[in-house]
């Protein structure tokens, strides 16, 4: 027997209607653990959150938040590197939503889809944290001044360790 929460994720991603507001609905009729759990089971829907995510649209930043607050470490790992991607388009949404459900230093603490590339080197690491950088740096919102210092300081962490992690 499929979970109905289940056959509401393929029936999601059969009709290509992943949106924000389907995920929410979702989390609604459902404890969210098991959502999230069949959300990262099926690839195709998987794909496309993420995807939502990393475009830092503020609907998707606010659908990670509630995901984040019921994962895994796998899945969380997962949505830290779709709102590493997302601070790269919208720095000042990411760092708003931060705290409902995963941190600043969350959204900051991983390389974001570089690590997934075949092509990874130590150059391409520290140019995507610069990136990830400058974009927080221009984030002037004083009521994110301690979400953006958090950030800041999880980069500074993840470009000292860089020369480790890409030998």
């Amino acid at each position: 027997m499929i979970p109905i929460a289940l056959v509401a994720v393929l029936t999601l991603a059969s009709r290509a209607e992943v949106t924000p507001e389907s995920i929410g609905s979702l989390v609604q009729k459902r404890p969210a653990y098991r959502v999230v759990s069949d959300l990262f089971g099926d690839s195709q829907t998987w794909s496309a959150i993420e995807a939502g995510i990393a475009s830092g649209d503020r609907r998707w930043l606010e659908v990670a938040a509630h995901l984040y607050a019921s994962c895994d470490a796998g899945i969380c790992y997962a949505l830290k590197m779709a709102l590493g991607e997302a601070l790269l388009t919208n720095p000042s949404g990411v760092l708003a939503v931060a705290g409902d459900g995963y941190s600043a230093g969350d959204a900051c603490s991983t390389y974001g889809y570089l690590t997934d590339s075949t092509d990874v080197s130590l150059p391409k690491a520290l140019a995507a944290i610069r990136a990830r950088q400058e974009a927080v740096r221009a984030v002037k919102d004083r009521s994110l001044a301690a979400r953006r210092q958090e950030c800041l300081t999880e980069l500074r962490g993840l470009k000292a360790y860089a020369p480790k992690a890409f030998k």
